[in-house]
């Protein structure tokens, strides 16, 4: 029973880590916006500094991400493994 509860836990863990990706990809794109429309709006040297601010988080930002969605996917593949033994088990066992 408690390989069941795990195995509900990580599959709810991992749609968690995916929808917290797409959540930090939208502010990834709200950055990169700023960055294009700053200069419309703000010139000098306080912007540029701003601006280059800005640039330096975003790849950080996407590695973030990326490691978001690796992480679910690892999460998502353990719990397909789970799944797989207890069905295995099952049919082992005639469940």
């Amino acid at each position: 029973m408690s390989v069941i509860r795990a195995e509900l836990g990580l599959n709810e863990i991992s749609k968690k880590m995916k929808a917290y990706g797409d959540f930090v990809n939208t502010y990834i794109i709200a950055f990169k916006a700023c960055t294009e429309e700053l200069p419309s709006y703000w010139v000098g040297d306080d912007a540029s500094a701003f601006k280059k601010k800005i640039e330096e988080i975003t790849p950080c930002l996407e590695k973030y991400r990326d490691d978001l969605y690796t992480f679910a996917d690892y999460l998502s593949k353990i719990y397909m493994i789970f799944n797989t033994i207890e069905q295995s088990y099952n049919r082992s066992i005639n469940v």
